[in-house]
C-alpha cells in the first residue's frame, strides 16, 4: 500500500540519489524484488548504480521498462 510517507521517501531518493544509504539499498532491492513492475523502484536502483558508473550497460538494462 502506498502512503504519503512512502511517496515522500521515493521522491527524496530520486531527488537526492547521492544520499542513498546501505539501508536504502536494502529497501530498494526488497521493493524491486517484491514488485518487479513498479517503475519508481527501478529508477531508484538505477540512480544508485549511476553513482558507481554512469550510463553503464548493466545499469541501463536494469532500469529498462517491461
Amino acid at each position: 500500500m502506498i502512503t504519503s510517507s512512502s511517496i515522500q521517501y521515493i521522491s527524496r531518493v530520486l531527488a537526492e540519489p547521492e544520499h542513498i544509504s546501505e539501508a536504502d539499498k536494502e529497501s530498494i532491492a526488497a521493493l524491486t524484488q517484491a514488485y518487479p513492475y513498479f517503475v519508481p523502484a527501478r529508477y531508484m536502483e538505477a540512480a544508485n548504480e549511476h553513482k558507481k558508473q554512469p550510463y553503464s550497460g548493466p545499469m541501463m538494462s536494469m532500469m529498462q521498462l517491461y
